[in-house]
């Protein structure tokens, strides 16, 4: 496959040095991979300033008369790709340019569907657009073999075009409507279901386990429970790694203008996780139950000076049972509401990306004392992340001499965020919060690593049900204060940008990412008995199944965790099967 590549790209380049006179214009076709040899040229090893340059003189080369339009065509594809990669936002004009000149050919229309799908959106590709190219790029095939005038490198477009698609679409699932190739299309129906299963200390959505259970032992001893009889015993059995599943099914109807409409059940099962008496913790813990079932709607759109936004909307009816204390046995039924907004700009060559996230629970009040019945959870975050594009100076010892040489990288990111947790039980209110930022280097090599730094808080405030004035007093015996280090390196093992087409048997696999997560815990403030390490190796793969490349995502790993004031070290293990996925 690469020498293939590397052949037809070499072919394009030095096609894209012929000219073409405007007579031979109709009865030639000039091989689309002329723009991807051109752009590695002028790209390759190059500065920001070297590369501006070099776009400088191509825009020049536009305004000479005696170049053929198959010539022009390819300067505008690269003069395309060179601005996506300088962050410019005119890129597209002159993607656009390209296909008017050359509109027969479909190459030039799969590199428009590239730039929509690889370098714009905001929290994911601006599909619509991209859709429409590659979809008119497939029609354009149909076209030229339909007239014999196929040529050799269109077996090769029409594989990366069918390849883009794929991934273009891979969270959906299995196509079920249109049965065949949605070919031109406007709508398809799909299939996701996602299952894991795990026996680990945190849940499935990342909460801190040294945080939780130090608020567990810090409630149960204070003087509205226990009044700190617990025992180092006692914390010792509260550091628990339960048995985790969940099953997610969504059926999706996707239009390519209208936007994406998602009905979504979810299952999540906790055996043995609940604290059910915090006067005596440990006694039994319930489980924990939850059936969801709503809908979702997300649509992506370009907006005015090159702003790319993203909106999901969702709806879900919950009905959980194990997580009231003393009433394991007891439903609860509740509305859910969430917001994801996202927006998304290059700032030069670098990407800024805005992403929030809103959840609303309206938890029915409970039963029992007057002053302890009400309930309510809001969920709210945000983080700005800063991607860089740009060739960096990394060590190189080509020619036997070693030296910093500017170096293309997939990307840069430097990231900070804010995440807080706030939950009313009666007249007490519990916040956790989360300070974060990281950066994540991903390079052209083999290794990716990240790095990151959270800052956990956890506060306590309640009303004073004897206090006529019904002031807000904080329980500073409830505080709590640390911090976790994070450290990724990932191991690339196959690389899906290594084959940008694919042949697909009924199993391809397109990547494998071998993982080794490192985590360090400690606290600051409060219960310290939970500071722990923990490392481990995880195994994150993505195959394409069938005729209509269905995605898969199969993630597996073993972790062990060391709780040091416990004395105590635990196995634990995460498994997961995705057919189409969501936010991961």
């Amino acid at each position: 496959m690469r020498h293939r590549l590397a052949l037809l790209v070499a072919i394009g380049a030095c096609a894209w040095a012929i000219p073409a006179t405007a007579q031979d214009a109709e009865h030639t076709m000039q091989n689309p991979y002329a723009c991807l040899g051109a752009y590695e040229a002028a790209a390759k090893d190059h500065t920001i300033a070297q590369m501006r340059g070099e776009l400088k003189a191509l825009l020049a080369r536009q305004l000479d008369a005696d170049l053929g339009r198959d010539t022009l065509a390819v300067d505008a594809c690269v003069i395309g790709r060179l601005k996506a990669r300088l962050g410019d936002g005119d890129a597209w004009e002159f993607f656009e340019h390209a296909i008017a000149l050359a509109p027969h050919e479909p190459g030039f229309e799969m590199f428009a569907g590239d730039y929509w799908s690889g370098v714009r959106g905001a929290h994911g590709p601006l599909a619509a657009r991209a859709e429409d190219r590659y979809q008119a790029a497939l029609t354009k095939l149909a076209t030229l073999r339909a007239e014999g005038r196929a040529r050799p490198f269109h077996d090769l477009v029409e594989e990366w075009v069918t390849k883009r698609l794929m991934v273009l679409h891979q969270q959906d699932g299995v196509v079920l409507l249109p049965w065949a190739d949605p070919g031109p299309a406007r709508w398809r129906l799909a299939l996701g279901s996602q299952w894991r299963g795990s026996v680990d200390t945190r849940d499935f959505f990342y909460n801190n386990e040294m945080r939780r259970f130090a608020a567990e032992v810090m409630f149960a001893n204070s003087d509205v429970r226990a009044n700190g009889k617990l025992n180092a015993r006692d914390a010792w059995d509260l550091a628990r790694a339960p048995l985790r599943l969940q099953m997610d099914n969504n059926l999706r109807l996707r239009h390519v203008w209208a936007g994406q409409f998602d009905l979504v059940h979810s299952q999540h099962d906790a055996r043995q996780t609940q604290v059910t008496n915090f006067y005596d913790p440990n006694q039994i813990f319930s489980d924990v139950q939850v059936q969801e079932l709503g809908g979702a709607y997300t649509q992506a759109v370009a907006l005015p000076w090159a702003l790319d936004a993203r909106l999901t909307l969702g709806y879900r009816r919950v009905d959980r049972v194990g997580v009231i204390e003393f009433w394991p046995t007891k439903h609860e039924a509740f509305n859910l509401f969430e917001a994801r907004p996202s927006l998304a700009k290059f700032v030069g060559s670098s990407k800024v990306s805005l992403d929030g996230v809103y959840v609303r629970m309206d938890l029915p009040d409970t039963t029992g004392v007057q002053d302890q019945r009400m309930r309510q959870k809001v969920i709210r975050a945000l983080v700005l992340d800063w991607a860089i594009y740009a060739p960096v100076p990394l060590p190189n010892g080509d020619a036997g001499v070693l030296g910093l040489r500017p170096t293309p990288i997939r990307g840069w990111h430097f990231y900070a965020g804010a995440a807080q947790d706030q939950e009313v039980y009666g007249l007490r209110m519990v916040t956790f919060t989360d300070l974060y930022a990281g950066t994540r280097f991903e390079g052209n090599g083999v290794w990716d690593i990240g790095l990151q730094g959270t800052y956990l808080l956890s506060r306590s405030t309640l009303v004073d049900a004897n206090d006529v004035q019904s002031k807000l007093y904080s329980d500073p015996t409830q505080d709590f204060d640390g911090v976790q280090l994070s450290l990724l390196p990932q191991l690339r093992v196959v690389d899906p940008d290594a084959k940008p087409g694919t042949s697909v048997g009924f199993w391809a696999l397109d990547s494998l990412m071998v993982v080794f997560p490192l985590q360090a815990s400690l606290t600051s403030k409060g219960n310290d008995q939970f500071r722990n390490v923990r490392g481990g190796a995880q195994a994150w793969m993505k195959l394409f199944a069938g005729q209509q490349g269905t995605a898969f995502l199969v993630t597996a790993g073993v972790d062990v965790q060391h709780f040091p004031a416990l004395g105590k070290t635990m196995a634990l293990g995460q498994v997961a099967l995705r057919m189409g996925w969501g936010e991961l």
